[in-house]
């Protein structure tokens, strides 16, 4: 039992994992754009989210977060660093409740500025990759996508919430306050006295 597990954990009939692989490329990729960027003071995450902000006028988060292929807290969290830099600025849409996206003009300097910087990067990566290959590299990134997106969306539930249901320890019992119990039943609980410890 234990030789095959050796034999297949140091061989796998399957190959090397491919998300390992596919992870490692993106992060070699994205670090590739990052550098070219680095003159703007920007990363390729953030410029993705410039230029669709760019591109629409006026964006909701869930649209962006659709556009990119990000979870919202995600999102939020690469949209801060660009709102606190008054890059981007949140307006109020036909509903009140609803906030909207938008570029500001310092954002909009941004995005001009860092565009022929991601020109020079996407030249550079066609040249690497072949202008004949990229179109196969694009119909095989996009396939495999739409499936795992449709496989991902068929669970009844997220990894990451089965992730922290298996990390969790049960905590410690929690105190039952005044506030917790129906009126009716409060005064009862001030008179309750602490139960004697027993030797």
């Amino acid at each position: 039992m234990l030789e095959n597990f050796a034999q297949r954990l140091n061989a796998p009939e399957l190959g090397p994992c491919a998300c390992s692989q596919v992870r490692r490329t993106a992060r070699a990729i994205s670090s590739f754009y990052d550098a070219a960027l680095s003159a703007a003071d920007l990363t390729i995450t953030q410029y993705a989210i410039l230029t669709n902000i760019a591109r629409a006028g006026r964006l909701k988060l869930t649209v962006l977060a659709a556009k990119l292929g990000m979870e919202r807290t995600t999102l939020t969290r690469n949209l801060r660093p660009l709102m606190k830099t008054n890059l981007v600025k949140t307006n109020t849409g036909n509903d009140r409740r609803e906030r909207l996206l938008q570029l500001t003009a310092a954002g909009q300097r941004r995005l001009h500025r860092s565009l022929p910087l991601w020109e020079e990067a996407q030249r550079q990566f066609v040249s690497h990759i072949g202008s004949e290959s990229l179109p196969e590299l694009r119909a095989l990134l996009a396939s495999a996508e739409s499936i795992f997106t449709k496989v991902f969306s068929t669970k009844p539930e997220t990894p990451g919430r089965a992730r922290l249901r298996a990390g969790n320890k049960p905590g410690p019992a929690k105190k039952t306050r005044q506030t917790d119990l129906p009126r009716g039943k409060r005064k009862g609980f001030l008179k309750q006295k602490p139960a004697r410890l027993t030797k």
